[in-house]
C-alpha cells in the first residue's frame, strides 16, 4: 500500500491476509527531464524561465462547471498578490484540457494552458519549476512533493488527502466544499510554506519504497 489511510482501511475491514506492506508510490522516483527539454517546453508556450509560476492541475468531476471560476479567479489572485504567472497543466492530456480551458477564462490575460502529450519526466521537470502546485490530480501532487514544491490539494477522492497526510501536509480541501476565499488561503499557505519540510517528509517515505521491489522479487521467487 502507498499510504497509511489504506492500511487503516484494510484493518478496519478485518483484512489481515495475505501479508500487507506499507510502502510508497514509485512515481516519487521519476527523474525530471533534462533542463534543455523543459526550456523548450517553456518556450513553446511563451513562458520565460526566469519568471515565477504557479501550476494548476485540474480534472473533470461532477460539479466542476460550477467550480471552474473559483480556480480561475484563484489564478488571478496568485498573479496579483504574488506575481505568479499561472500554468494550467493538463496532466492527462486526453481528459484535462477542457477543465483547464474553462478555468482559464477567469484567470487573466497571461495565464496559459499546457495541453500536450509528454513523458512523465517532462511533467516532473515542468512541475519542478513551479513556486506552488494546486492540484486535483494525485500524481501532480506526488511529482511536486518529489521536487519539494509546496502544494495545495483539492480532494475529489480520499486518495488525494491520504497522500498529503502521509507526507505531513494538511493544505487540502474537499472538492465539494472548496470556495474562492478558501482556495486563496490555501495558495497563501503554499506560497509561504517551507519546502524543507516537504523534502524531509518525502525523503522519509522514499526510504521505504524499496519494499516494492523487494516484495516483487519475493513474489517472483527472485533472490
Amino acid at each position: 500500500l502507498r499510504e497509511e489511510h489504506s492500511l487503516r482501511e484494510l484493518k478496519s475491514m478485518g483484512v489481515t491476509e495475505p501479508e500487507i506492506l506499507l510502502s510508497s508510490d514509485p512515481a516519487l522516483f521519476i527523474e525530471p527531464a533534462p533542463e534543455g527539454e523543459i526550456d523548450a517546453l517553456f518556450a513553446r508556450h511563451g513562458l520565460k524561465t526566469g519568471d515565477r509560476h504557479i501550476c494548476f492541475c485540474l480534472r473533470n468531476w461532477p460539479g466542476y462547471g460550477e467550480k471552474a471560476q473559483i480556480f480561475g479567479r484563484a489564478a488571478a489572485y496568485a498573479r496579483e498578490r504574488y506575481g505568479l504567472r499561472s500554468v494550467f497543466f493538463a496532466l492527462n492530456h486526453k481528459k484535462d484540457g477542457s477543465p483547464s480551458a474553462q478555468a482559464l477564462q477567469f484567470a487573466g490575460k497571461d495565464a496559459v494552458v499546457i495541453d500536450e502529450a509528454m513523458s512523465s519526466g517532462a511533467a516532473v521537470g515542468l512541475i519542478s519549476r513551479m513556486e506552488a502546485v494546486v492540484s486535483m490530480r494525485l500524481h501532480a501532487l506526488i511529482f511536486a512533493a518529489s521536487q519539494s514544491v509546496p502544494v495545495a490539494g483539492i480532494s475529489y477522492d480520499p486518495k488525494v488527502h491520504a497522500f498529503l497526510d502521509y507526507i505531513g501536509q494538511d493544505n487540502c480541501e474537499g472538492f465539494e466544499s472548496v470556495t474562492a476565499e478558501g482556495l486563496k488561503a490555501m495558495i497563501d499557505r503554499a506560497v509561504s510554506a517551507d519546502s524543507r519540510h516537504i523534502c524531509e517528509a518525502t525523503e522519509r517515505i522514499k526510504a521505504i519504497e524499496s519494499r516494492n521491489t523487494e516484495t516483487a522479487a519475493k513474489l517472483l521467487g527472485v533472490k
